[in-house]
């Protein structure tokens, strides 16, 4: 039930944005969970790491989440390519924890610069996840990133600020 969903939302909001080397506040919902996150990234030609930590909301419950990934590019994240990323997500609601491994297959141009964006599919405990990001980065270091990902069940949302140095 509700464990799956906040997985699947910290997934989404993990893996729909666009890779580049920043720290990034999102927010995220399906209409029945909420999370607010905050994230670290890192980025080159051909690997991504990611670190992300947060609260989910589910009515009048919250629990902790976290989650890190790392995704490998096949030729070269700043110009678009294929890649695969494998992702573990941990959530602690009332006492309980829940966690997921996913591995994922996508493809995204993440520059840094001008409009980045990621398309990807993965395997979860939630089943299939489809996800897709874009970012527009405004100069500045600033970029917003908006998100979008879909299961069997639900449709998640997610809206980021971006900082990258």
């Amino acid at each position: 039930g509700n464990m799956k969903k906040i997985i699947f939302i910290l997934l989404i909001s993990f893996i729909a944005k666009p890779d580049y080397s920043g720290v990034d506040l999102s927010v995220a919902t399906d209409g029945d969970v909420d999370l607010i996150g905050i994230g670290y990234s890192q980025v080159n030609s051909k690997l991504s790491f990611g670190v992300s930590l947060g609260r989910a909301e589910v009515g009048i419950f919250s629990g902790d989440v976290y989650g890190v990934g790392l995704g490998y590019a096949f030729t070269d994240f700043n110009t678009g390519s294929f890649f695969v990323d494998v992702n573990y997500i941990n959530v602690d609601l009332l006492g309980v924890s829940a966690d997921d491994t996913t591995f994922g297959l996508g493809y995204a141009k993440a520059s840094g610069d001008g409009l980045d964006y990621s398309v990807g599919i993965s395997d979860s405990d939630a089943g299939t996840v489809f996800s897709a990001g874009l970012t527009s980065w405004l100069g500045n270091g600033l970029g917003i990133g908006a998100g979008i990902g879909a299961d069997d069940n639900d449709t998640s949302y997610s809206l980021s600020l971006i900082y990258k140095f």
